[in-house]
């Protein structure tokens, strides 16, 4: 699979700081917790009004795929569930590498003297959810957020959001769905030199499907294999596997040492939970006209860490800012170059490599909402519930801010985060965000940032 756009918009602004934050004080990073990537590796080229996409290649060769309109299922807010797993597994696990040393202890049968190295790493594994959001759906171009959720601390509903991609696919589908017009057209046993299987799947939700399976033998070391649903078209699984073979390592048993084949194996999957459509009162709107013709914005703010209040340890912050340049006007949305600026105390200030991002009518926490849209929404009223991570979404507060400007503020969260956009009720513009974690030590940590330019 091939590695997508690394985005963070809004409310992925908010998780993506956290991270910084946390390399900056040396705790600790998990791995991105997004889904196997999408094949898109930079910013489609804009042509007559429209964004040219790559098609993917198990369809790009039937005839009439360029033609495909996006499924009917396919719409802004269309979130696609998985459950996802990374591991890695090591045969002489516990074992240790041999380097060479004319004062090591160790001999072998050449005179050649050794010394212990490192101990081979034992199996590491991790899991999360993955979240294949729709953002927009225009003529030749679907754009997606990819989000990862972390399992949690606590179990099943302790769910925090991790990292986000932003991938754009062509209507005739990508690594999470291909359109099911055009599956009806391939058959086994080999289509563009991949094999190809077609059978009933009894699947782990409890369903049967009729499947489309490609696998793909990268190299003799390296196969992936993918199921789409032949009905709808949505990606049921996906498996990559990767062995490798190392150095030898030795393992001691009394004073004797054996040589242990040092091979490796690395096994990534994806599974199907559901799909299901996000009913936002702003999902079928069109950008205002101000974001039409907005070149730059900037938020300003910081990140304040506490401990619990036991400790008695005094508050400390991290100064940011976030800065996004417009890329693409689309009709129903936009893209911004995107980069985050932040300066720990007694440090220099450190800027990320500029990251692509998206906001339309499937965003949560985008830099815009329509304001007719935003006029018509009441305090209290809740929007969604995931049955997966336990994140509700609804309207936080509809009044005065503490500038005495009318606005509306959105916010998401479960029992473990909470993200709130503070939206401008006179224009739809985002003029600020928040968003505070809780870990299961009860430290907290608050991200307050506030638009401070636009041009």
């Amino acid at each position: 699979m091939r590695r997508a756009h690394a985005a963070c918009l809004t409310g992925l602004v908010a998780s993506a700081i956290g991270i910084f934050a946390d390399q900056a004080l040396g705790r600790p990073v998990p791995p991105p917790a997004s889904g196997p990537p999408m094949q898109q590796h930079a910013q489609p080229q804009g042509e007559t009004g429209r964004l040219q996409v790559p098609m993917h290649p198990f369809v790009a060769n039937i005839p009439g795929a360029t033609e495909v309109e996006t499924p009917e299922w396919i719409v802004p807010g269309t979130r696609i569930a998985y459950l996802c797993g990374m591991g890695t597994v090591n045969d002489a696990a516990g074992a240790f590498k041999m380097v060479e040393d004319p004062n090591g202890p160790f001999v072998d049968s050449n005179g050649k003297h050794f010394r212990q190295g490192d101990t081979v790493g034992t199996p590491t594994g991790n899991s999360w959810y993955s979240f294949a959001d729709v953002i927009a759906a225009e003529p030749g171009v679907v754009v997606i957020a990819n989000i990862g959720y972390h399992l949690g601390f606590n179990g099943v509903g302790s769910q925090t959001p991790l990292s986000m991609q932003t991938a754009f696919s062509h209507p005739s589908g990508c690594d999470f769905f291909l359109h099911p017009k055009l599956l009806e057209q391939i058959h086994g046993p080999t289509s563009n030199g991949v094999e190809v299987m077609r059978y009933n799947m009894h699947h782990d939700n409890g369903n049967n499907y009729e499947v489309v399976h490609f696998v793909t033998a990268n190299s003799a070391d390296h196969r992936q294999s993918q199921a789409y649903d032949l009905a709808s078209g949505v990606q049921l699984t996906f498996t990559s596997q990767v062995k490798s073979t190392n150095e030898a390592a030795f393992k001691q048993v009394g004073d004797q040492f054996s040589q242990t084949p040092n091979a490796s194996q690395s096994l990534s999957i994806m599974r199907f939970i559901s799909a299901r459509t996000l009913e936002f009162p702003w999902r079928n709107e069109t950008p205002p006209d101000w974001a039409k013709t907005m070149k730059k914005a900037r938020f300003e703010g910081a990140t304040t860490f506490a401990g619990p209040a036991y400790t008695n340890l005094p508050n400390w912050s991290i100064r940011q800012s976030i800065d996004f340049t417009t890329k693409y006007v689309g009709k129903t949305f936009i893209t911004y170059d995107m980069s985050v600026t932040q300066q720990a105390p007694n440090q220099q200030a450190q800027t990320t490599p500029s990251q692509l991002a998206a906001c339309g009518p499937g965003s949560i926490g985008g830099l815009w909402i329509n304001p007719d849209v935003l006029k018509t929404l009441k305090q209290g009223t809740k929007f969604d519930t995931d049955p997966t991570t336990g994140v509700k979404v609804g309207v936080d507060y509809v009044g005065q801010d503490n500038a005495g400007r009318p606005v509306v503020v959105i916010a998401m969260g479960n029992q473990v985060f909470k993200s709130s956009y503070i939206y401008s009720a006179a224009d739809g513009k985002m003029i600020g965000l928040s968003r505070q974690d809780v870990d299961p030590t009860n430290n907290v940590k608050t991200l307050q940032l506030q638009l401070v330019g636009m041009e």
